[in-house]
């Protein structure tokens, strides 16, 4: 993990898996044509002050993004698609509350009962092209500190 510091917290991610392919409908929003195994899919656990706050699933296109394979996942993603001349523009942001799975609930160190708070965006870049598929899993104890900025265009 890669900490960094944040409002006087430590924070960090660690890389838990890359794999390539993902489902039908990842591969139809990020526009690739039957194709799966064009994404590539990282999972994170999110860490602050080395509390676990949450688990992120990021699936983006191999076939924008060829640089991915060697990507170092520890770090940020955000700056890694800057760096390579893509920046995230807007984002389309789902928000509920599921049940998580046994390695969630393991991941996260959360008893029998707690829900996550699952946000999922769909962010493409200026010109409408889509970016990524995004999901991150909260820890719903209030480890987590949301900042949300809201630009309006127009």
């Amino acid at each position: 993990m890669h900490p960094d510091r944040v409002d006087g917290s430590s924070v960090a991610n660690g890389k838990l898996e890359v794999d390539r392919g993902s489902g039908d409908d990842d591969v139809g929003y990020l526009g690739i044509p039957a194709n799966p195994s064009a994404i590539t899919e990282c999972v994170r656990l999110r860490c602050m002050d080395e509390e676990p706050i949450a688990i992120e699933t990021l699936r983006l296109s191999l076939a924008r993004h060829p640089w991915l394979n060697d990507v170092d996942w520890d770090t940020s993603v955000h700056q890694a698609l800057e760096d390579h001349g893509t920046s995230p523009a807007r984002a389309d942001v789902f928000v509920d509350v599921v049940e998580p799975d046994s390695e969630q609930r393991r991941l996260l160190q959360l008893v029998e009962g707690q829900s996550l708070l699952r946000v999922t965006s769909r962010t493409s870049d200026s010109e409408g092209v889509p970016v990524s598929l995004d999901e991150i899993a909260y820890h719903p104890a209030g480890r987590a500190r949301c900042h949300h900025t809201r630009r309006v265009v127009g």
